[in-house]
């Protein structure tokens, strides 16, 4: 099996409130667990830095389903590629919250999205 990553930045739409986005993760739990999707989402307020990992073509469809999804504004992939092993491999989908201006500028995820990877991995790990 081909495993994949894809990496994404979106906004959230004004109408996705704290209950929506709770909802949306139980969802994404259960779905993702059937589909062999493992990730991450790192939310600052209305930001949103996502990592899933899984099949390529189920991947793929996914994130198509994502970018299509008006609760996403903005949504554009940072980094994407063809993985040996599995990042999150315990994770169906965790939520995580980030704080500090500088967190993830524009600048940083165009110079250096593999780095950001890493970053990602290391951040959301030493925070359960």
């Amino acid at each position: 099996m081909c495993l994949r990553y894809v990496m994404y930045t979106s906004t959230a739409a004004p109408e996705l409130g704290d209950a929506e986005l709770l909802g949306l993760l139980v969802r994404a739990r259960h779905n993702n667990q059937a589909l062999g999707i493992t990730g991450v989402l790192v939310r600052r307020d209305p930001c949103f830095l996502q990592y899933l990992e899984g099949p390529a073509a189920t991947l793929a469809t996914l994130t198509q389903t994502i970018a299509a999804d008006s609760r996403h504004l903005h949504f554009q992939i940072v980094a994407e590629g063809d993985l040996q092993g599995r990042q999150f491999g315990e994770w169906s989908m965790d939520l995580r919250g980030a704080h500090g201006a500088d967190f993830l500028s524009d600048e940083e995820l165009a110079d250096d999205p593999e780095g950001i990877k890493y970053m990602l991995y290391g951040f959301a790990t030493t925070l359960l």
